[in-house]
């Protein structure tokens, strides 16, 4: 699942079943323990649990954080430091709760996610084994289960309550309260009230393990158990909001291998060596994985089929190592961990890496790790910086308010649009003047051709073209903007007949400009201004820039990324419609290589050093100014015969 195999989008569910097996192991000792000795040592209990749980997760946790500090950006350094901390001290599912939702985008770039059960299994051993305590000294043992079954009715009634994120005592008497659980998927998921019933069930197992079953009753609730588990890993996805009554399903799953594995003829498909090998090593695997995930992700993208597989041999190799010198000396004592070097050492160690995460978050990622080749707002990932920083973000598909028209029309795919904020800022703002803006991102607007690379989006390509159309003949505005980005869009064109039918066939150079000579005669008497394409940056300038590369890379050469030459492909495609412009005197032709561009040399950077492009190929808010301002003089010439506008009007 964590890897994204289709195959399994349930295959979170592990976690349930996970619980399970916790609630049956850890109740089984400790009420062995009470009953043979009398009494439950306390300190022996949670010296296990740190033994076992501890160094490991120490570890992955130190070598995960050196490993951010050298290639995370300072967004992303900032929210890894609160979750370290949150880590260290067991409470990651609430920091987690309060931050995000498991399912959402960004949770591919949190490698201490995963460390959210943890925390969840901690949180109930803490009460959990002194209620077991108190039932057994009153020598009434049947308290215990019976209070298990309560617990379980209660947690899951909370799941059904709680999965809204609308409780109304709450926002009635805890308003600020009530605020936190708004998101009622997320607060089922990560907190420990909405997971009882899953320990309590494994709990319970505790007191039914003894009973005696015949072996085909025994075969079938393990083999029912299997189907249910592997049911959920396949069937379920994260559309679900769960728990909820669907964890049931993994979760008794669990219950009858757990509860028949002993005496089914089917056993040997967990007993075999494969299989408990990967069991001894699970914690480990558990820890290490998911850390390995988000920094390929996060260096490489979404690994593909090959990246894959070597993730999953890197995490099985790396829980080998861990699971043979970190989990065994310690759980065997070679190391002891009461003693002062070692208790002294990890309590230092802790201290440092909590005041390391606090620091990491109270001073915005540490900044100064950061080479200051370019000036730009620390947004997240390169994703949210282009969502937020995209030349035509709040712009799309605002058509004008009240009797007045617009007298700019935008059109085009997300390359027209890209060029809002420009014309805002330079020719509109103040001026009197009101720019329209398409909102079709994908779409080529030119009568006859669609983008065929979606089946629906030849519907929205022809809509679109009509809907704009109609709005030009009422508007009559003084002129109309089109850009596109135009040698993909050739790339995945089609031409259409008088019925909006497909004719498949391949779209050519000159057949678009045609098309745009065509769209002229659509407009009638308004300018028409065809924009060329627009130069591209080759790289994502926010993720180059915001990461630390200088540490790991020691050759990083800034130039390499703010100067780029110029595509000879695009330089003839533009020149091709220079040229068709000038003979055919029907359409103005503006080229952005004459405004990003020098000597076959292309910048990527302004004056003030802002990023000018929000990803590899679109143009930021800022070079959305720039390449209008650098059009400023032949575009107010249409616009304002008075002179309304100057260029003291720049920004």
């Amino acid at each position: 699942f964590h890897l994204g195999y289709t195959a399994f989008p349930g295959g979170f569910v592990g976690v349930d079943v996970f619980f399970v097996i916790s609630g049956f192991l850890i109740t089984a000792l400790i009420r062995k323990e009470i009953i043979e000795t009398g009494r439950w040592n306390v300190k022996n209990f949670y010296l296990r649990r740190i033994r076992r749980l501890f160094p490991a997760l120490f570890v992955t946790l130190l070598v995960t954080i050196v490993f951010a500090v050298l290639v995370f950006s300072p967004t992303h350094l900032s929210r890894i430091g609160g979750a370290l901390v949150s880590a260290l001290f067991s409470v990651s599912n609430i920091y987690f709760w309060v931050e995000s939702d498991y399912f959402d985008i960004t949770a591919k770039l949190k490698p201490f996610l995963h460390t959210w059960s943890l925390s969840v299994e901690e949180q109930f051993y803490l009460f959990w084994p002194w209620l077991l305590l108190l039932s057994l000294k009153l020598r009434r043992e049947w308290i215990a289960p019976v209070l298990l079954v309560l617990l379980a009715i209660a947690s899951l009634w909370l799941n059904v309550v709680f999965a809204d994120g609308s409780v109304e005592m709450l926002e009635h008497y805890f308003p600020s309260a009530a605020s936190y659980i708004s998101d009622g998927r997320a607060t089922i998921f990560f907190l420990l009230p909405f997971r009882i019933f899953e320990f309590a069930v494994g709990a319970v197992l505790v007191w039914l393990i003894s009973l005696k079953t015949p072996q085909w009753l025994a075969d079938i609730l393990f083999a029912a158990g299997l189907v249910m588990i592997f049911y959920a890993v396949m069937r379920f996805s994260d559309r679900l909001v769960f728990p909820s009554f669907y964890g049931l399903v993994p979760t008794f799953g669990a219950a009858f291998v757990i509860y028949s594995g002993s005496r089914s003829r089917f056993r040997m498909f967990l007993a075999n060596k494969v299989m408990v090998g990967i069991g001894l090593v699970s914690y480990s695997l558990y820890l290490i994985h998911w850390p390995l995930i988000v920094f390929w992700t996060y260096l490489e993208g979404t690994p593909g089929t090959s990246a894959k597989v070597v993730i999953l041999l890197l995490s099985l190799l790396f829980a080998v190592l861990s699971y043979r010198y970190i989990e065994q000396p310690f759980r065997k004592r070679q190391y002891e961990i009461t003693a002062p070097k070692w208790k002294y050492g990890f309590l230092t160690a802790t201290i440092l890496m909590s005041a390391a995460g606090i620091h990491m978050k109270q001073y915005n990622g540490w900044t100064w790790r950061v080479p200051k080749t370019a000036v730009f707002e620390h947004a997240g990932n390169a994703a949210d910086y282009h969502i937020r920083f995209y030349g035509g973000a709040g712009y799309i598909g605002k058509y004008p308010r009240g009797s007045k028209q617009a007298d700019i029309i935008l059109m085009g795919d997300s390359h027209a649009q890209q060029y809002a904020e420009g014309l805002y800022k330079v020719l509109t703002k103040g001026s009197g003047h009101i720019l329209y803006v398409s909102e079709c991102f994908s779409c080529l607007y030119l009568p006859g051709f669609v983008n065929a690379s979606q089946p629906h989006y030849v519907k929205l390509s022809l809509r679109a073209l009509q809907r704009d159309l109609a709005y030009i003949r009422r508007a009559h505005p003084k002129m109309v903007i089109i850009a596109e980005s135009w040698l993909h869009q050739i790339k995945q064109a089609d031409m259409v007949d008088e019925k909006g039918r497909r004719k498949h066939v391949a779209v050519t150079e000159e057949a678009v400009i045609q098309g745009i000579l065509e769209l002229k005669k659509e407009i009638g008497e308004s300018t028409l201004v065809v924009i060329g394409q627009v130069p591209g940056a080759r790289y994502n300038l926010y993720d180059v820039f915001s990461r630390p590369r200088p540490l790991l890379f020691s050759d990083f050469d800034a130039k390499k990324y703010t100067e780029v030459p110029e595509r000879e492909d695009f330089t003839a495609f533009n020149a091709r419609l220079k040229e068709a412009a000038l003979r055919t005197g029907a359409f103005v032709f503006l080229d952005p290589h004459d405004v990003l561009c020098e000597r076959g040399i292309c910048h990527n950077l302004d004056e003030n050093k802002h990023l000018i492009y929000s990803d590899a190929y679109h143009l930021s808010k800022y070079g959305s100014v720039e390449v209008i301002k650098g059009f400023f003089s032949q575009l107010k010439a249409f616009l304002d015969v008075n002179g309304s506008t100057t260029s003291k009007d720049l920004p």
